[in-house]
C-alpha cells in the first residue's frame, strides 16, 4: 500500500514540476511523471490482485458492517 502512494505521490510531484518548465527539462519532467504513472498502475493491480487471491475485499466489507 505504501509503494502506490509513494508512486501516486511521485506522479503527482513530477506533473507540478512539469508545469513550470519547457523544453528538454519539461520532457524530462514528463518522462517522470509517466513513469511514476505506470509504477501507480502497477502497484495498483498488484494490490487488487492481492486482495483476490486473499479475500481481503469480503473480510473488509464484512468488519464494517
Amino acid at each position: 500500500m505504501q509503494q502506490c502512494y509513494n508512486a501516486e505521490k511521485a506522479y503527482n510531484q513530477a506533473v507540478n514540476d512539469a508545469s513550470n518548465l519547457d523544453g528538454a527539462e519539461f520532457d524530462v519532467a514528463q518522462q517522470r511523471a509517466e513513469e511514476a504513472r505506470k509504477a501507480c498502475l502497477e502497484f495498483e493491480n498488484a494490490l487488487r490482485d492481492h486482495e483476490l487471491v486473499h479475500g481481503c475485499l469480503k473480510a473488509s466489507a464484512a468488519l464494517k458492517s
